[in-house]
């Protein structure tokens, strides 16, 4: 009796990921003190807008560096081929965030076309942001998107994300599979931001960003802090800028003092705590598998300790 093959197997999506920076603070800081930093912060903002692999990008650049360390850590997932870095002006405004979301999401679009040519079928998309990063990724499910593929962000791990009244309910939108609120109480940057001003003539509340987004079943709340201090390895170092090991020095001397403490705002961009990234997403992953992502605190957190 003849049998006919077996059919093909369905088509492997390949895994994308995306790295959204935050607000540059050369936008807001005092002229001479952004002139001191410059050269730190061209380092973490390349200058280059719009969506670029980060493999195009010089080994100084600290989005490479992201790139080389989680493709090390999880090869599978965080593959140097399909690792991009998406550039925006960095503003620290509301507008501009929008503009910026309008620009990923394109970018995005055009990205899901160029897999589906080549694979026969989406990619699975994985979006890091950090700090309003977060927001400008959260803006696209804002967008009226007529297209009859729509796109689907698989993983959102929001860094240190100011939490406001303009996106927190979108983390709601089918755009997104799975929210995950990576943050630390320590962190006063992250909810600093005045967000109650955007009205002309009209103070509204609450006035400053927040930390917390409301319990949702595709969402996970994480608070980070170090168990015995950060860890850092040799080649996190080996960046040969001035404000940069006047940083590391200060977070070890920190350390020595304090080595059980939350993490500051910039730690989530630094490469001590990036290659924790994929254990803290993995450990998130199966808070929600299991149905066990239950608040451990009053503020809805998953607490981990790295």
């Amino acid at each position: 009796m003849f049998c006919p093959p077996p059919p093909p197997p369905p088509p492997k999506p390949t895994t994308v990921v995306v790295w959204v920076h935050g607000t540059n603070p050369e936008q807001f800081l005092p002229s001479s003190l952004a002139r001191m930093i410059h050269s730190t912060v061209s380092l973490f903002f390349h200058g280059k807008t719009g969506l670029v692999k980060t493999t195009q990008l010089d080994m100084q650049h600290y989005p490479f560096l992201i790139t080389n360390i989680l493709s090390q850590c999880a090869p599978h997932t965080f593959s140097r081929e399909h690792f991009y870095t998406f550039g925006w002006p960095g503003k620290l405004d509301l507008e501009d965030r929008k503009k910026a979301s309008c620009e990923l999401f394109q970018a995005l679009k055009s990205i899901v076309a160029e897999y589906i040519t080549k694979d026969n079928c989406p990619p699975d998309i994985i979006v890091i942001s950090h700090s309003h990063g977060g927001n400008v990724v959260l803006h696209m499910a804002e967008i009226e998107d007529t297209d009859v593929l729509r796109l689907h962000i698989k993983k959102a791990v929001l860094l240190a994300c100011p939490v406001q009244k303009h996106t927190k309910h979108l983390i709601a939108h089918p755009m997104f599979g799975r929210i995950y609120s990576i943050h630390s109480h320590t962190d006063m940057i992250q909810i600093a931001d005045p967000q109650g001003f955007h009205v002309p003539r009209k103070i509204s509340r609450p006035l400053f960003s927040q930390r917390h987004f409301e319990p949702h079943p595709k969402l996970a709340q994480a608070c980070i802090c170090w168990k015995n201090g950060s860890l850092w390895h040799p080649e996190d170092t080996c960046i040969q800028d001035h404000f940069l090991k006047k940083l590391t020095k200060a977070l070890k001397s920190l350390d020595k003092i304090k080595p059980r403490r939350g993490l500051f705002h910039v730690e989530f961009t630094l490469l001590p705590f990036v290659r924790q990234l994929p254990l803290v997403i993995e450990a998130l992953d199966n808070h929600i598998d299991k149905g066990t992502n239950c608040p451990t605190s009053c503020n809805h957190d998953i607490i981990l300790y790295l």
